[in-house]
């Protein structure tokens, strides 16, 4: 081996470090954007009352704005190109009582080539986005967020499996 192959080497190697750095890098500005605007239309979805905040994954929470807390990502210095988290907690008001409950699911974001797969709760796809998408789009993932929200009610079973494995958690709404 020459001291030149050897420089090649080195550089190729150099060359797939950088462009997994900046794919990491991609991803993570892409789903920050989908979660925010995901956020926003989760709350027109539901209506001028509605409460919805983007919270962190998992641990503790409280209804509030994380900002980039709100990701797994979060707090990590190396870069990665696994899926990324986030929760969306949103305050369902009670009809009987002037109380409300605050509930976090937890939204999967991963990157595939050109589009981002949106699953909610165990798995359940809720969407594909591409790099570029409308409103239309957002409103469909909307849709597969709340069809989950009224599956986990409409099953105790469901409910309790996805409490267990951290994938929704209520809080009292005070």
């Amino acid at each position: 081996m020459t001291e030149d192959e050897g420089n090649a080497r080195l550089h190729a190697l150099a060359e797939a470090i950088t462009r997994f750095g900046e794919t990491s890098g991609l991803a993570r500005r892409r789903v920050k954007q989908l979660g925010d605007e995901l956020t926003e239309a989760f709350r027109a979805y539901l209506g001028e009352e509605a409460r919805v905040y983007a919270v962190p994954p998992m641990g503790k929470w409280d209804p509030a704005t994380y900002f980039d807390q709100a990701f797994s990502y979060h707090g990590r210095h190396l870069l990665g190109v696994e899926p990324i988290k986030m929760g969306l907690a949103v305050c369902i008001p009670h009809i009987k009582d002037d109380g409300a409950m605050w509930v976090r699911i937890v939204l999967t974001f991963e990157l595939h080539r050109n589009e981002v797969v949106v699953t909610v709760g165990d798995h359940l796809a809720v969407g594909r986005v591409q790099e570029t998408y409308d409103a239309a789009m957002l409103t469909a993932l909307c849709s597969g967020i709340y069809d989950f929200l009224l599956s986990i009610f409409a099953d105790p079973v469901q409910s309790a499996v996805e409490l267990q494995h951290g994938r929704i958690g209520f809080l009292p709404a005070g």
